[in-house]
């Protein structure tokens, strides 16, 4: 029925022609008819027994945990290492146990366990952080944390099998979907959106196919590299955390906080609450 009225309508536009008399008769619609939006929840900053908590109340009976890890290297080859670091985290084993045990552990607790390096505009210019996010049930919260400081602090990169398989994985997908040349485009004009091509656009993609087809020679460098990053990056010290849930639950939250914000308030961790990259 609703293809019919479309059609009808651009039919009588055809026939009609561009008379004024028929523009005048089309139905219209102004700014003033279309809804309002609805005002947006505001951040607060908890000062908890632990350190300070940016809290969002959601209203979820799931509590969603987000790290932001503001990085401060905007060399090609960092960025590109970034990308990776992100593709790794909970898809390979740790210093303590195999990937197996890792991956039956974020099942339970840490649903949606991804890392994701993310630009900002913020208002003292683009900003990068890396975004480690999960969401759990009340009563694995702090299960789930402690298995994110573990996957943070022990990651085992030297697993070359699974290393291999994660990014040929990544390439796989990343190849069947075609890049939004809006984006590329802002390349051009955007620090932020130049850094995006680097750890997650195009150019990612061809470093992550130069990558594998010599793999095993630069594999090494790699694993060292991501090691150093893992630990200079994950740090307690830079990161600002944030948790949503419904107010009701933020007394068990605080009781089984883990992760604080390291950073000191008014620095420009505060820019992934003001304004995000455009898709």
């Amino acid at each position: 029925m609703k293809k019919r009225l479309l059609s009808g309508l651009l039919a009588a536009v055809l026939v009609l022609g561009l008379a004024p008399a028929a523009l005048a008769a089309l139905p219209r619609t102004v700014i003033s008819d279309l809804p309002k939006q609805a005002p947006g929840r505001e951040i607060e900053v908890l000062e908890t027994q632990k350190g300070a908590l940016l809290y969002l109340d959601s209203g979820e009976k799931l509590m969603r945990m987000t790290l932001h890890f503001p990085v401060r290297n905007f060399g090609e080859d960092y960025l590109n290492h970034l990308g990776v670091l992100g593709l790794l985290l909970g898809r390979v084993g740790t210093r303590s146990r195999p990937l197996s045990d890792v991956s039956a552990a974020a099942g339970i607790s840490a649903h949606g366990l991804m890392a994701r390096p993310e630009w900002y505009a913020g208002a003292g210019g683009d900003v990068v952080y890396m975004n480690v996010s999960f969401a759990a049930l009340p009563d694995h919260f702090a299960a789930a944390q402690t298995l994110l400081a573990e996957l943070l602090q022990q990651s085992d990169y030297s697993d070359k099998d699974a290393v291999y398989r994660v990014l040929a994985q990544y390439l796989s997908a990343a190849s069947a979907a075609l890049p939004a040349p809006q984006v590329r485009c802002k390349a051009y004009f955007s620090h932020g959106a130049a850094a995006e091509q680097q750890y997650g656009g195009l150019d990612f993609r061809h470093y992550v196919r130069q990558l594998l087809a010599d793999f095993d020679a630069r594999f090494p460098a790699l694993c060292a590299e991501l090691q150093s990053m893992a630990q200079e990056l994950y740090s307690p010290l830079n990161t600002m955390a944030g948790l949503a849930c419904d107010r009701s639950l933020l007394g068990q939250a605080e009781q089984n906080l883990l992760f604080t914000s390291g950073l000191q308030q008014g620095s420009p961790c505060t820019a992934p609450f003001l304004s995000p990259r455009e898709a």
